[in-house]
């Protein structure tokens, strides 16, 4: 992506972002008119919406067991929001609305692309009533290959557990209403532009439907888990070489768990194991640097990256990552299923050896492949080049085999211990228990 564009992009978003909102509000920001279109503005209760995703028809007793006392701390948890809004009777709800806004794609051109604007209110005698959010949480989703997993067409989590807050959660290139195009996956420069780009309209179709505006004392914070941590670690970065569009949004801290912050040094980790458990990370790395950086990749056939076998079956895996109609999950299956063909002692069932996936040439370090390969993560790698004055909370396990916790490591490292605060989790928990855990324990501490 070429640079000049990002600061065009940006140079643009802090013109049409001005001076104060209506004084009644405790807003300071209101944006001049930007491009934005409103697809759908829905309106939910809240616990029947959480009780009708955790409880359907067809739940066995046992689960609807396991899953009890997450929906009770959710009830709990909508309780003392209606406590501390003065509500009583009120049915508490939330409102979604999708939106599509002017951004720039990897290649530098114009482009349309989806997010979601979410916040709370009430229903009080049949009427919806807006609550005045405390802050804002710009939210980065984690890694997700089908569409429906998407903000703006499912029902992502994070936003659930975030309390009263608006929350502007975008969809990323490759999903949403850009699902024909290719995901630029770990590609953490254009995530953090359109996340960037999503902010300011996120706000304005808020302010244009919600007549509450802001808190007094309102901040914003910079949320995600997984590849949504790499995301939001390389905005805190936007936000930390752009101090006034940082103050401007009132930008308080970032929050993340288990991110791929160097995309090199998790591919070294990879390298160095020979396996992985997340096959669906390579055909989609790949594919994104391909696309991102002809520049580099582009002179290499496919013969020269994947294996003899992958590429037998390749069509069928570019059906499946390109359509976006199959989960991560499905995808790995494929891998388990279709592209092991090395088993031994050595390796569990949710394991594949990297010599299945890719072709010697991109596995030797030393070849011209793999150090353009290694140019294009270097082009995502958010350990360099920048010092925080932001607090930076990252959160991570050493049990986790998806992404290295050596991520969370070398960040904090490179970027010093006076702001950037390391929480472990127990070395037992995955990638998931970490992820799950983190979003907890926003529903339960707040942001």
């Amino acid at each position: 992506m070429k640079r000049g564009a990002w600061i065009f992009t940006t140079l643009l978003l802090l013109i049409g972002t001005v001076g104060c909102n209506n004084e009644e509000s405790g807003s300071d920001v209101r944006l001049s008119p930007m491009e934005y279109v409103i697809d759908s503005d829905q309106k939910y209760n809240f616990l029947q919406f959480i009780e009708g995703l955790l409880f359907t028809e067809n739940i066995s007793p046992d689960e609807e067991q396991k899953q009890k006392p997450l929906y009770e701390t959710i009830e709990k948890f909508v309780n003392n929001l209606k406590k501390s809004n003065g509500l009583t009777n009120e049915e508490l709800g939330f409102r979604k609305v999708v939106y599509r806004y002017r951004s720039i794609d990897q290649h530098s051109k114009s482009v349309m692309l989806s997010a979601i604007s979410y916040w709370l209110g009430y229903y009080k005698d049949g009427e919806w009533y807006n609550l005045q959010p405390d802050n804002i949480c710009l939210v980065e989703h984690y890694t997700i290959a089908s569409n429906s997993e998407a903000p703006s067409v499912g029902f992502p989590f994070e936003p659930f557990m975030l309390g009263n807050n608006l929350v502007i959660m975008p969809d990323y290139i490759g999903y949403g209403a850009t699902k024909s195009m290719v995901h630029p996956y770990l590609n953490h420069t254009i995530h953090a532009q359109n996340s960037i780009d999503a902010l300011p309209s996120g706000y304005a179709v808020f302010d244009s439907l919600a007549d509450c505006g802001m808190g007094e004392d309102w901040k914003m914070c910079v949320l995600g888990a997984s590849q949504g941590a790499g995301n939001a670690i390389a905005i805190h970065k936007f936000m930390e070489k752009n101090i006034d569009f940082a103050k401007r949004w009132h930008f308080a801290y970032s929050s993340c768990s288990s991110g791929p912050y160097s995309p090199r040094i998790t591919m070294e980790e990879y390298y160095h194991e020979g396996k992985t458990v997340y096959p669906v990370v390579f055909p989609l790395t790949i594919n994104a640097m391909l696309d991102s950086y002809p520049e580099y990749m582009g002179k290499y056939n496919v013969s020269e990256i994947f294996s003899d076998n992958y590429l037998k079956h390749k069509d069928s895996i570019d059906e499946m990552v390109n359509s976006k109609n199959y989960t991560t999950h499905q995808i790995n299956q494929f891998f388990y299923d279709h592209i092991r063909v090395t088993v031994d002692e050595n390796l569990a069932d949710d394991e594949i050896y990297l010599s299945d996936i890719l072709n010697s040439a991109i596995l030797n370090t030393n070849t011209a492949v793999y150090k353009d390969f290694e140019k294009c993560l270097e082009e995502n790698d958010l350990i360099k080049g920048w010092k925080p004055t932001y607090p930076i909370k990252l959160y991570y396990s050493a049990g986790d085999r998806v992404v290295p916790y050596s991520n969370s490591l070398e960040l904090q490292k490179a970027l010093g211990s006076s702001k950037v605060t390391l929480y472990p989790y127990k070395s037992d928990f995955g990638h998931k228990d970490a992820c799950t855990t983190w979003m907890l324990g926003l529903l339960i501490d707040g942001v």
